[in-house]
This record gives structure tokens, C-alpha cells and sequence, in this order.
């Protein structure tokens, strides 16, 4: 179902993906956006800019009605944010960088055996299908393996930006402190 992979923006330039509570990936430590109330989620359902028909479609994954093109825009809404309350349907927020300004290059390094590893933001997994993840037990595993990649350390100053890891005043002075930022957001797992 495409339009059921595709990603959703609201009228804030907040982008959203969503999953069926069947299709949700257990490898991923996301959490959701947590919805209480239906009147409140309506109304975030309300400022999602979506394609047409998207509603409609995902209420025919759920529904027991022989035929859901007879339900009004506000029926298809409500039932969509019951669904939504229910954790039937689920929203992630997703980072969609602007390529022209973000070029997914300034996120890889290339190894010394020609592998490329790419460093996104764990809400991309969401977007990405087969991907491979690496992951670490602890700082000092994932610094071995960045430092094994020999990356530059404007490479490295580049991946921290793109990614928004904060990195210390300090780290003009101390390099390390760059590695170690990178290093702790994919321990953490905010980073892949």
C-alpha cells in the first residue's frame, strides 16, 4: 500500500510518519506521538497535510463496513483519531533534511575497505527499508569503530552538525570531544 509509506507534513513543517500497529518495527526505540483525547487528536489530524484519499485508506485497513466511501470528511476524522487513541495507528516524528542544504554525503564516511556507513537520525529508519544497523554496547565501542573508519575531524565536526549532537565549547581544543559526542549519541541511540 504506497500511500500508506509515505510521510505526512503538518501546517508547521513537521514531518510524520505513520504505521499500522501491525507494521511497527520492534528493532526501533522510537516512541510514538501519544495521543489522550479524540478532540485533540481531530485536531491534529486536522492540521496534517495528506493526500487525498490517505484517511480513507487507512480506515479500509480497520473497518468492518462493506463500503467506506459513504462516510463524510468528519466521520473519516473521527474514526481516524479513535484509531490513533486506541495506539492502532501510530505517528512518528521523522527528520526530512532539505537535501539541497543537507546533502546526505556530509553524513557518510567512507571506510578504509570501501564500506559506507551513513549517519542518520533513528526516526529515518522509518523511512528506509532493508537497512542495516550497527549498534554499540558502550562509548569506547562505538569511538574504536568511528576511529577505525579514520575519519577527518572536519568530517566529524560535519556529522555532529548535520546531526545536531551538541558538541563542547572545548572540542576547538580537545578533538576528541567531537568523537566522543558522535560516539555517545549512538550509544544512546538517537544517531545510527
Amino acid at each position: 500500500m504506497a500511500i500508506l509509506n509515505s510521510v505526512v507534513k503538518n501546517r508547521f513543517g513537521e514531518f510524520y510518519k505513520l504505521q499500522l500497529s501491525r507494521d511497527t518495527n520492534a528493532q526501533l526505540t522510537l516512541k510514538s506521538e501519544t495521543f489522550w483525547n479524540e478532540a485533540s487528536t481531530r485536531q491534529f489530524v486536522q492540521n496534517l497535510t495528506v493526500p487525498h484519499g490517505y484517511w480513507r485508506e487507512i480506515i479500509n485497513e480497520y473497518s468492518t463496513l462493506p463500503n467506506t466511501s459513504v462516510l463524510t470528511t468528519e466521520e473519516i476524522e473521527q474514526r481516524v483519531s479513535s484509531l490513533m487513541v486506541q495506539g492502532q495507528v501510530k505517528l512518528y516524528s521523522v527528520e526530512v533534511p532539505d537535501i539541497a542544504d543537507h546533502p546526505p554525503e556530509n553524513r557518510v564516511i567512507k571506510s578504509p575497505d570501501d564500506i559506507i556507513y551513513r549517519f542518520i537520525p533513528t526516526s529515518s529508519l522509518l523511512l528506509l527499508k532493508n537497512a542495516t544497523v550497527k549498534q554499540f554496547k558502550n562509548v569506547d565501542d562505538a569511538k574504536t569503530f568511528i576511529t577505525e573508519l579514520n575519519p577527518t575531524p572536519d568530517k566529524l565536526k560535519t556529522i555532529a552538525s548535520e546531526l545536531k549532537i551538541a558538541i563542547p565549547n572545548t572540542a576547538s581544543v580537545n578533538k576528541d570531544e567531537v568523537l566522543i559526542a558522535i560516539s555517545t549519541a549512538l550509544v544512546a541511540g538517537g544517531v545510527v
